[in-house]
C-alpha cells in the first residue's frame, strides 16, 4: 500500500508545537540566578601547550569562575566507548576545538570577553591532514599507541583464484564527505546544583545512563547524586549519543554553586561537534560472463579525527555491509581507522552504511555497463536467498525482504518510466534531445542491521530497501536536480504509518545533502567551512518534487521477530541511486560525493569534446 499521512494510528506528542516553533527545548530553560558558560577552544589543530594564564579573565567584572584541567576533581577524560578525550587539554591539543578552559559569567557576552583574556602559549606541531598521511612512517604520533585506532577484516573463500576465473573485473576508489548533523537545537545544557551535593542535568542526550557514569567520574561524586532529564530534544541523528557540553556546565555549576547554562552557537557546534566519518573505499569486484559475482575485495580507510568516539563501531558496521545483500563466495574485506587532526568524527545516521553502499552499488552499475547488462537484472541475479548466510557468515532471520522490496518497487510510477527509458535508448529511432537538460533514472538497494547483534557484533535482523531516483542534469552548469525519489522498504509490520513515512522521507532528504551539497571542508586541520553560510543543506526548494514510500509488511512464517527499525535505512541507498541516475542521464560515473557540478562539467567536456 502507499502510505497516507492521514492514516496514522497515533500522533506524536508536541507535534504541533514543533512545527509551529513554539516548543521550548531544554536549552530554552531560564532559571533564577543562572550563570552562562563558554569554553575556550584550541586555535591550532596540533600543538603543545606551554602555558595557560587565566588571571586577567578572572579579574573581569561579572566573571564568577575560570577553570582548566587543574580544577577537575575526578578523571580528566571522557568517552563512552574509549575514555581518552580530555575534558580540558593539559599539555597538547589535537584539533581545532579541543577544550582548554571554561568561564562562568553573568552573561554570554561577558563570558566571551573573558575567553579573549585567557592567554595560551602554544608550540605548533606537524598536522596530520588525512588518514593516508597518518599512516606514513614519518607522521607525528597523535596518541601513545600510534595513529591507527582500529584494524579489522574478514576473509572467505579463495579470492585470488576467483579473480583469475572472472571474465569482467571492475576496480574503483570512492570517497565520501565529512557531513554535519545540522540538528535544529545545537548542543547545550542547563545544570542545577542540588542541596545534597548532586546535580540535575537538563541536556539533549540519547544516553542518560552513560552521561551519568561519565559525569560521576569527572566530578568524583556518586552516580546516585546525578539526575538526567533529556526530553524534549531538538534533533540528534547520532551526534548527541556522545558527550558534548555537559562536563563543562557541570564543573562550573559545582564551582559556582549556581545553575549554569551552556549552549553552543552554530559556529561552535561546527567546530566542536562530531561529523560523519569521511572514508576512502577501494573495491575490486569480478563476475563471470553471465554476471554472477565471483570475487569481491574491499579496502576501507576511515578518518576518525582526533579522538575515537564511535569510530571503531562505525568501521565494523561498514565492513559488515561491504557485500550488502548479495551472495558472494569469495571475499576479502579490510578496514583501517586512523587518527588525524581533522576535528572529531562520530556516530551519524546510517552508521557507516551510507559510505560503503555508495561504493558497493557503484560497483554493480560499473559491472553492468561492462557486461552490457541491465543493472537491475545484475542485482536480481546476485541477491542472496532466504537460506543463505549473512554478510559475515552468520545465521540471520529467515526473510526474503530484499527480494520482496525489489518486487514492491514496481508499484512506483518511476518503474514504468525507467523501463520506457531503457527501451527508447535501445531503439535506433530514439530521438536525440537538443535540450540542455538531460533526465536519468537510477536504482540502488541496501540492507541495514537491526537489534539484536550477535556476540561477534554482526546482526541477526535486517531491514531492506530499494531506492529509485529520477534526476535532471543541466549540461551548462552541471547542477543535478532530483525530481523524484521513491523507496520500497521491507521492515515488517508498520506500527505507525505516518512516523514510518516521515522517517524514510526525512532520511532521504538528509541523504540528498550527503550526495549533492554537504561537506565540511578542511585544509591543514583548519575549517574552511565556518558556518551554515558556507555549508549547504537541502532546502524545500532542493527536495524532490515527489517522494513515495512503499512498505513491505509481511514476514516469512518462520520469522517471528516482528518489526525492524527504519530510522536509518531511508538514507543509505540514496547516494548510489542518484549517482546511477546521473550516469544514465549523461554517461558520467561518479566516484566522489558530494557530486561536484564542476567535475561533472569537466567530465562532460572529455566525453563530448
Amino acid at each position: 500500500m502507499l502510505l497516507n499521512r492521514g492514516s496514522a494510528s497515533s500522533q506524536r506528542k508536541m507535534r504541533a508545537d514543533k512545527v509551529t516553533g513554539t516548543l521550548a527545548y531544554l536549552t530554552d530553560l531560564s532559571l533564577p540566578d543562572m550563570l552562562h558558560a563558554k569554553v575556550l577552544r584550541s586555535e591550532h589543530p596540533h600543538a603543545l601547550i606551554l602555558s595557560i594564564r587565566t588571571e586577567r579573565a578572572k579579574e573581569l567584572p561579572g566573571v564568577h569562575a575560570v577553570i582548566t584541567h587543574a580544577d577537575v576533581p575526578g578523571i580528566n577524560r571522557f568517552g563512552w566507548m574509549d575514555s581518552a578525550q580530555p575534558v580540558f587539554c593539559e599539555d597538547r591539543v589535537r584539533y581545532i576545538g579541543d577544550a582548554i578552559a571554561a568561564v562562568a559569567a553573568e552573561s554570554e557576552e561577558i563570558a566571551e570577553k573573558a575567553l579573549r583574556l585567557i592567554e595560551v602559549e602554544y608550540e605548533p606541531l606537524p598536522v596530520i591532514v588525512s588518514a593516508e598521511a597518518g599512516l606514513l612512517p614519518s607522521a607525528a604520533k597523535l596518541h601513545p599507541q600510534g595513529n591507527v585506532l582500529h584494524r579489522i577484516g574478514y576473509h572467505k573463500g579463495d579470492v585470488e583464484q576467483a579473480f583469475a576465473d572472472c571474465e569482467v573485473i571492475v576496480r574503483e576508489t570512492y570517497e565520501t564527505p565529512r557531513q554535519m548533523h545540522v540538528y535544529m537545537e545545537t548542543e547545550g545544557s542547563v545544570i542545577v546544583p542540588e542541596e545534597d551535593g548532586g546535580l540535575t542535568v537538563y541536556a539533549g542526550t540519547r544516553h542518560g545512563n552513560s552521561d551519568c557514569t561519565q559525569l560521576s567520574r569527572i566530578l568524583s561524586i556518586p552516580e546516585s547524586k546525578i539526575r538526567i532529564e533529556s526530553n524534549p530534544i531538538g534533533g540528534t541523528f547520532g551526534c548527541k549519543d556522545e558527550f558534548n557540553v555537559q562536563p563543562y556546565g557541570a564543573l562550573l555549576a559545582f564551582a559556582c554553586k549556581r545553575p549554569m547554562k551552556i549552549h553552543h552557537s552554530r559556529q561552535e557546534s561546527l567546530q566542536a561537534g562530531l561529523k560523519k566519518h569521511p572514508m576512502k573505499i577501494t573495491m575490486k569486484t569480478g563476475t563471470d560472463g553471465q554476471g554472477m559475482i565471483l570475487a569481491h575485495e574491499v579496502e576501507i580507510l576511515s578518518d576518525t579525527g582526533a579522538y575515537a568516539t564511535f569510530g571503531p563501531a562505525v568501521l565494523d558496521f561498514a565492513l559488515e555491509y561491504a557485500i550488502g545483500p548479495y551472495r558472494i563466495s569469495n571475499v576479502d574485506v579490510r578496514g583501517t581507522l586512523v587518527y588525524t587532526n581533522n576535528g572529531v568524527s562520530g556516530e551519524f545516521r546510517g552508521f557507516g552504511g551510507n559510505q560503503i553502499t555508495f561504493a558497493l552499488e557503484g560497483q554493480i552499475d560499473r559491472l553492468a555497463a561492462k557486461l552490457d547488462m541491465d543493472p537491475w537484472e545484475l542485482r536480481k541475479l546476485n541477491i542472496r536467498d532466504i537460506t543463505d548466510e549473512g554478510p559475515l557468515g552468520q545465521r540471520i532471520a529467515p526473510t526474503n525482504g530484499m527480494k520482496d522490496a525489489m518486487k514492491a518497487i514496481s508499484q512506483s510510477p518511476l518503474w514504468a518510466e525507467r523501463e520506457n527509458s531503457i527501451r527508447q535508448k535501445m531503439s535506433a529511432d530514439a530521438p536525440s534531445s537538443p535540450s540542455w537538460l538531460r533526465t536519468g533514472y537510477g536504482a540502488a538497494i541496501t540492507m541495514h542491521g537491526s537489534e539484536p547483534e550477535t556476540a561477534a557484533g554482526s546482526h541477526f535482523l535486517y531491514s531492506f530497501a530499494v531506492v529509485l531516483a529520477k534526476t535532471e542534469v543541466d549540461l551548462r552548469t552541471g547542477r543535478v536536480r532530483v525530481l523524484q525519489l521513491d523507496h520500497a522498504v521491507a521492515a515488517g509490520p508498520v506500527l505507525n504509518p505516518a512516523d514510518f513515512q516521515g522517517q524514510i522521507e526525512g532520511a532521504a532528504v538528509m541523504g540528498l545533502g550527503f550526495t549533492l551539497t554537504e561537506n565540511t571542508i578542511m585544509e591543514q586541520g583548519y575549517y574552511i567551512t565556518r558556518n551554515l553560510d558556507t555549508y549547504l543543506i537541502p532546502s524545500l526548494a532542493d527536495a524532490p518534487i515527489e517522494m513515495n514510500v512503499y512498505p513491505v509488511e509481511q514476514l516469512e512464517e518462520d520469522d517471528s521477530h516482528g518489526p525492524r527499525d527504519v530510522g536509518e535505512i531511508g538514507m543509505i541507498a540514496v547516494a548510489p541511486a542518484i549517482a546511477s541516475a546521473v550516469f544514465d542521464a549523461i554517461g558520467v560515473q561518479v566516484t566522489t560525493v558530494p557530486i561536484s557540478p564542476e567535475e561533472l562539467i569537466g567530465s562532460l567536456s572529455v566525453l563530448m569534446p
